[in-house]
């Protein structure tokens, strides 16, 4: 993963004046294999918009606006009191298409895990009546339909919500692991010096081993061996023969 902030070139906006709401999620419609860095610098220049963080297919991601700073990213009221995140993707693509890019993903979960740890956003989906009631949670660019200014669709029907959500989730509260103590790893020891000394005694190792009744009372060495000799494997013997 590399993090690169250009956020000093990009002197449209403003400072932040409403209180932080909420995540949005957009794409950036760029061709595939487009990086992050190149849409950045490019939204800069041309002034068309602008995004808080921007994650590519690379593994790249890029800081284009601090959190206090306003972006031009849906053209209404989301853009004051939402954190904007796009992927450099498209709407389009079909869900399979979103994981395979397993990858990206993640760089946006931690992103989005970042913000939601640092402004107290519950990650959970929401969508147009949510934001006109002011909830708080994680929505895309097509939610923000709602406040007027915007036709945008993005991240698109197929964007996996599930996934990015879950994995911010494990990012914040990862399993635990349960310690051992000194019992547990004394009997865990005793359990796997049973089974190498019954491995051990199956192969014929041991003078006092005298092997399975199943097998005739052979170990299972001398059980191949025996099997050996009887279908004429050459220095093959079985020694229960007489």
């Amino acid at each position: 993963m590399t993090t690169t902030d250009i956020s000093n070139i990009f002197d449209f906006g403003g400072p932040r004046t409403r209180p932080i709401m909420g995540i949005c999620i957009h794409t950036t419609e760029s061709a595939d294999g487009a990086r992050a860095i190149d849409v950045a610098r490019w939204q800069a220049s041309s002034r068309t918009g602008s995004y808080h963080r921007l994650v590519d297919t690379h593994g790249d991601l890029v800081i284009c606006n601090t959190d206090d700073w306003t972006t031009w990213s849906v053209g209404n009221v989301g853009n004051d009191i939402l954190l904007h995140l796009s992927f450099v993707a498209r709407a389009a693509w079909t869900r399979d298409q979103w994981l395979a890019q397993d990858h990206m993903l993640t760089l946006g979960a931690v992103q989005v895990a970042t913000w939601a740890k640092a402004h107290d956003i519950p990650l959970e989906k929401i969508g147009p009546n949510d934001l006109l009631q002011k909830k708080r949670g994680v929505c895309g660019h097509v939610d923000c339909q709602v406040w007027g200014g915007t036709d945008h669709t993005d991240p698109g029907r197929s964007f996996p919500w599930d996934v990015l959500l879950d994995k911010a989730r494990r990012i914040l509260s990862p399993p635990e692991h349960k310690e051992l103590k000194m019992d547990d790893i004394l009997q865990l020891l005793h359990r796997i010096n049973a089974v190498v000394t019954d491995i051990s005694l199956q192969q014929g190792a041991g003078d006092n081993y005298s092997g399975f009744p199943q097998g005739g009372n052979r170990t299972l060495y001398d059980l191949v061996a025996a099997i050996g000799a009887e279908v004429g494997v050459p220095d093959c013997k079985d020694i229960k023969a007489g």
